[in-house]
């Protein structure tokens, strides 16, 4: 409202934002408006809304220092911030070397996709290919846990990487006893397996998404996209699907079956299947 919306639209916009659901009153989304304070302010509650919201109810309380000592929340902020420099780098030369433009271009669009809002000010499917790939990486990461964002979530990434690495070390020094953690906390080997069978749903139904609509003669390039962004709970993807583009012309049966991988993915898997 301060920025210049109405009332009506500025509820709804800030609704759509907390709960990263991404949906705009304006058919271009957030462009419609032409404002850079409008698309700042979105990009801030866009990161807030992606952070683990037990830490916003413990800074409620007064403890601020429970963001610094969080990792995942240390995690979160360095790869959306790092990630947003480089496309930055990348668009400069298209914005014709304007700074601010280039930053919030690109902080926006790795702050839409990264935490699954899914709005849009920019046709990001015409970048630079490396900012893409950035992008499509952010999208399987996802925001925290404990957060409205889709995704992986940030803090089952980085369970796998340490396990990884510890994997990784054990090929050297086969005897060396380590153990995972995240912060100060191990983490129990039950909880491994269940993050390591969550990762190979995820990717098993973002692959069987992809082949399915591969089938209905769908081209590769957006196959996977509209796999992936329906899993992850993106919204756009890339290609004929992309955020000037729309899924109408993806045939029915590619609906149900994308639509079946959003609620796959929201309700992370195991409880669907279970049933």
């Amino acid at each position: 409202w301060f920025a210049g919306l109405s009332v009506f639209e500025a509820l709804l916009h800030a609704m759509s934002t907390m709960a990263t659901g991404g949906f705009s009153t304006r058919a271009t989304s957030i462009a419609s408006f032409d404002s850079p304070l409008v698309e700042w302010i979105i990009i801030l509650f866009m990161y807030l809304a992606g952070v683990n919201f037990a830490l916003h109810y413990a800074a409620l309380g007064g403890r601020f220092n429970v963001f610094v000592r969080n990792g995942e929340w240390r995690v979160y902020t360095v790869a959306l911030f790092g990630c947003s420099l480089v496309i930055t780098a990348l668009l400069l030369p298209e914005m014709g070397g304007d700074l601010e433009t280039a930053l919030r271009k690109a902080s926006f669009q790795v702050l839409a996709l990264g935490t699954g809002t899914g709005f849009g000010t920019a046709d990001y499917d015409a970048w630079p290919v490396l900012a893409k790939v950035i992008l499509m990486g952010l999208m399987i990461m996802g925001g925290s846990a404990g957060s409205t964002a889709g995704g992986m979530k940030v803090s089952r990434v980085m369970v796998l990487i340490k396990c990884a690495v510890i994997e990784l070390a054990h090929t050297v020094r086969p005897h060396t006893v380590r153990v995972v953690k995240i912060g100060r906390s191990a983490v129990r080997d039950d909880v491994l397996k269940q993050i390591m069978a969550f990762a190979v749903l995820f990717f098993c139904t973002i692959g069987v998404c992809t082949l399915w609509l591969a089938a209905l003669d769908v081209d590769l390039a957006t196959a996977f996209a509209a796999a992936l962004t329906c899993v992850a709970n993106v919204g756009p993807g890339f290609a004929e699907v992309g955020p000037t583009l729309h899924f109408a012309n993806i045939p029915a049966s590619g609906k149900l079956i994308l639509s079946l991988g959003m609620i796959l993915g929201r309700l992370e898997f195991f409880t669907v299947l279970a049933l």
